[in-house]
C-alpha cells in the first residue's frame, strides 16, 4: 500500500497556492494595463536584428 507522506501533501499544497496566487497578480497587472503604453514601449525599442542565438 502506498501512503502518502505528510510532506508531499504541504507541498503539494504549497505549489497549488502558489500558482493560485501568480494568477491573481497577473490578473490584477492586467487589470492596470494600459494597451498604448505598451505599444509605446515597443516602438521605443530600438530595431536591431536578434544577438547570435536569440533568432527564431
Amino acid at each position: 500500500m502506498n501512503m502518502v507522506k505528510p510532506g508531499q501533501i504541504a507541498s503539494a499544497a504549497g505549489e497549488k497556492l502558489s500558482a493560485l496566487m501568480t494568477l491573481d497578480h497577473l490578473r490584477e497587472r492586467a487589470a492596470r494595463a494600459n494597451r498604448q503604453d505598451f505599444i509605446d514601449f515597443l516602438e521605443a525599442l530600438p530595431d536591431v536584428p536578434p544577438m547570435p542565438g536569440d533568432d527564431i
